[in-house]
This record gives C-alpha cells, sequence and structure tokens, in this order.
C-alpha cells in the first residue's frame, strides 16, 4: 500500500471533525446576538435599581433615588426608552449612587456587567464605524425625541423641568 491510499480516510475524519466544530462555533456566535436582541433591558434596571425605576408610559420612563429623578421623556411612543435610560445611568448621570457603595450594596456602575448587549441593542442608532457612547445617547436623543429633565417629590406634589416648562401635580 502506497501513502495515498490513506490520505483520503484522514481528510475524511479531518473533515468530519471540523463540522461539527464550525458548527458549533456558528451557533454560538448567532445565539449571542439573539442574546443581545432578547435582553430585557427593563428586567435589567429593576432588578439591580429595583422600585427607583419607574415606567409611566411608552413616553417616559424615571429614575429616582430619593426625592429627585431623573426623567426621560420621548416625543413618540418608544420600546428602547430603557435601553436609553440604562445606558444614560451607566455613562452620563450624576447620581453619586450609582458609582459609589453606600450601606454594603454594589453600585450600580458595579453591576451592570450586561451593559455590552444594551450597547448592541442600540448601536445602529450611532452612525458610521466609531461607536462611542456619547454618539449613541446623542443619537437616541435625536432620533427619538428624547429629553432627560429632573424631577422631584416634595411637600405634596411632584413637578419635573423640561427646558423652559415645569409642570406640577399633587399627589
Amino acid at each position: 500500500m502506497g501513502c495515498h491510499e490513506y490520505a483520503a480516510p484522514l481528510s475524511l475524519t479531518r473533515e468530519l471533525l471540523m463540522r461539527p466544530t464550525l458548527l458549533l462555533i456558528l451557533f454560538l456566535f448567532a445565539s449571542g446576538f439573539a442574546y443581545a436582541n432578547d435582553l430585557d433591558t427593563l428586567q435589567l434596571l429593576k432588578r439591580d435599581l429595583g422600585e427607583r425605576v419607574e415606567v409611566v408610559s411608552k413616553r417616559e420612563i424615571r429614575y429616582c433615588s430619593d426625592n429627585t429623578c431623573e426623567v426621560i421623556k420621548s416625543k413618540e411612543p418608544s420600546d428602547l426608552l430603557p435601553e436609553f435610560l440604562y445606558l444614560y445611568l451607566f455613562y452620563e448621570s450624576q447620581y453619586v449612587e450609582l458609582g459609589k457603595s453606600h450601606g454594603g450594596e454594589k453600585p450600580f456602575r458595579e453591576t451592570a456587567i450586561e451593559e455590552p448587549d444594551v450597547w448592541k441593542k442600540v448601536e445602529m442608532f450611532c452612525p458610521g464605524t466609531k461607536k462611542s457612547p456619547q454618539c449613541i445617547l446623542d443619537s437616541m436623543r435625536s432620533g427619538l425625541g428624547i429629553q432627560v429633565c429632573p424631577g422631584r417629590y416634595d411637600e405634596g406634589k411632584y413637578c419635573v423641568s423640561c427646558g423652559e416648562k415645569t409642570r406640577c401635580k399633587r399627589l
């Protein structure tokens, strides 16, 4: 027997071994994309921040750490307000407790390990190849008509100031 007689079975064995490996790699790659799209960002916010996250409507979501709030409002109803709030709290919010531990609790910016997956869900808002948190948030602001407004619970009423307008309602 010559060495060419064994080459075919060896080649066939390699091919059979490579197919499952390739299929596994493709499956894992595709499931990563599926996970990012199936990720329930509102549930993540509720898990990490609890009652401090309030969904008012498809046009408004709030983060209230105490008697003050950051109110996210959009001109049109949007299912992406939780993603905006998540990334806003992670990158831009000035609330100290989001980055520092208080009372033994880990801060949001340490527990928010799904941030890259949330980012993937909305990175299409940022044009071009250089994606950044600022670009994504700014593009979501302009694309969805989002405003971040301060709110406050005080003396039996709740007030929100957006731009020049302040609206209060009795509780």
